[in-house]
Formats: C-alpha cells, sequence, structure tokens
C-alpha cells in the first residue's frame, strides 16, 4: 500500500514584499532629464549603495522616495503604501541624514532634535 500524507507544507518560501518600489519613475529638472524609466525594487534586508557623477539624480531619487519631490511619471510606493500617501506610521520607520543642512542656524542642538522628534510620535 502506498500512502501518501500531505501536510499543506512547500519548500518554496514566499517573495517578500519591497519595502520601496519605482515602477517607470521619470524626473527631470527643466528640459533635462535626470531620470528616466527607472524602475527598481528594494527588497528587506538589503543595503544599497548609489554611485554616480554629479547630476547624475542619486539625491533627486532619495528626495522623491523620502516624498520631498515629485515624479514627472510613474509610480513611488514604501512599504507598500505611495509616498504621497504616508501617514505618521511610515514615516516613524524611515530615517535620514542630509549631506548638508542650511536650517535654522540660530538653533542649538537641543533645540533642533526637540524640533526633528516632534515629526515622529515615538
Amino acid at each position: 500500500m502506498n500512502a501518501s500524507l500531505n501536510l499543506g507544507l512547500t519548500s518554496a518560501r514566499p517573495e517578500p514584499t519591497a519595502s520601496a518600489k519605482l515602477a517607470n519613475f521619470n524626473l527631470g529638472y527643466g528640459g533635462t532629464r535626470v531620470l528616466r524609466a527607472l524602475s527598481w525594487q528594494m527588497l528587506p534586508g538589503q543595503v544599497i549603495g548609489l554611485l554616480g557623477c554629479n547630476g547624475a539624480g542619486k539625491t533627486s531619487l532619495l528626495e522623491a522616495l523620502l516624498g520631498l519631490r515629485e515624479a514627472e511619471q510613474g509610480r513611488i510606493t514604501l512599504f507598500g503604501k505611495p509616498v504621497a500617501k504616508f501617514d505618521d506610521a511610515c514615516r516613524a520607520r524611515i530615517g535620514c541624514v542630509p549631506q548638508q543642512s542650511n536650517l535654522f542656524p540660530t538653533c542649538t542642538t537641543t533645540q533642533l532634535l526637540a524640533y526633528f522628534r516632534s515629526f515622529y510620535p515615538r
């Protein structure tokens, strides 16, 4: 007698959901296209390095991912939500350190920390 037992187990792992995803993303300044038809995703646990010469679009891409710059075309999602519809829970999962900051030059470090802390619920 040849009986098989099906426990409902599979050997294949489910595909992880992308933390960040761009689909057919275009961004430019004036008549100059900086990013053209960019489709890309970042999976949980991945570390990404952006390399390129000045004006290649590295900072513009990061600004778009943070919701600070709108795409001319295409779609960006972070944690499965469109960047334009971010809520406080999404923002609390993101950290960004700018390469330079000219914000509030008269504020002390303590004042700046209090200001930025007010953006996050925790």
